[in-house]
C-alpha cells in the first residue's frame, strides 16, 4: 500500500520502498502518485535523472500532481548544491515548488521546500514567510512538524527544532527520525 511505502521512506527503508512501489505499478501502472513516491526514493538515493524521469511521468498521469512538482523541486535543489549549474537548478527548484504549492494550496510540503530553498539562496524574509504558512498548514500532521523540525534544526535554531520535533512525537509521529539527537 502507498501508506507501507511512506513508512519505509520514513525510515529510509529505500530498497524495500522500491520493491512496494514496483508491486503497486503492476498493479496500478496509471495511479501517478506512485511514480511521485518512485520520483522521491530515487532521489534520496542519488539517482536524481531515474527521479527526474519518474517525476515527469507522474505529471504526464496528472499535470496538477503537487507532489511530483515538489520531488522535482527537491531533486533540483539537490543539484543546485551539487552541480556547477548552481543558479539555474534553483531557479527551477523554486518553480516546481512554486507550482506544487499552487496545485496543493492546503498542502504545508511545498511550503516547507520553498522556505528551504529562499534560505538556501538567503532571502531570510521569504523563508520566513514560507515556514511561517507552513505551520498554519500542518496543524494535526506529525510529519510536516517534523519537517518544520527539521528545517529549524538546518537553519540553526535548535530550540524551535526541539520544540517541533517533541510536538511531532506528541502528535504521533513514531518512525525512526535522523535529529532525534536534538531531543
Amino acid at each position: 500500500s502507498i501508506k507501507t511505502v511512506e513508512d519505509y521512506i520514513k525510515n529510509e527503508e529505500y530498497t524495500d520502498a522500491m520493491l512496494e512501489l514496483n508491486k503497486l505499478m503492476f498493479l496500478d501502472p496509471e495511479d501517478p502518485e506512485l511514480y511521485a513516491l518512485s520520483a522521491e526514493v530515487l532521489r534520496r538515493t542519488g539517482r536524481h535523472a531515474d527521479a527526474e524521469k519518474m517525476a515527469g511521468e507522474a505529471l504526464k498521469l496528472d499535470y496538477k500532481n503537487s507532489d511530483a512538482y515538489t520531488a522535482l523541486g527537491y531533486i533540483y535543489l539537490d543539484l543546485a548544491l551539487t552541480s556547477e549549474e548552481k543558479q539555474e537548478n534553483l531557479i527551477k527548484a523554486f518553480d516546481h515548488f512554486f507550482m506544487a504549492s499552487q496545485y496543493g494550496p492546503g498542502n504545508p510540503f511545498p511550503r516547507i521546500a520553498l522556505a528551504q530553498a529562499y534560505y538556501m539562496n538567503m532571502q531570510r524574509a521569504r523563508a520566513r514567510d514560507e515556514i511561517l504558512k507552513a505551520k498554519e498548514l500542518s496543524f494535526g500532521n506529525p510529519e510536516a512538524i517534523y519537517r518544520i523540525g527539521e528545517y529549524y534544526y538546518k537553519t540553526n535554531e535548535p530550540e524551535k527544532a526541539e520544540r517541533y520535533i517533541a510536538n511531532s512525537l506528541k502528535a504521533g509521529r513514531n518512525s525512526y527520525h535522523r535529529a532525534h539527537y536534538v531531543l
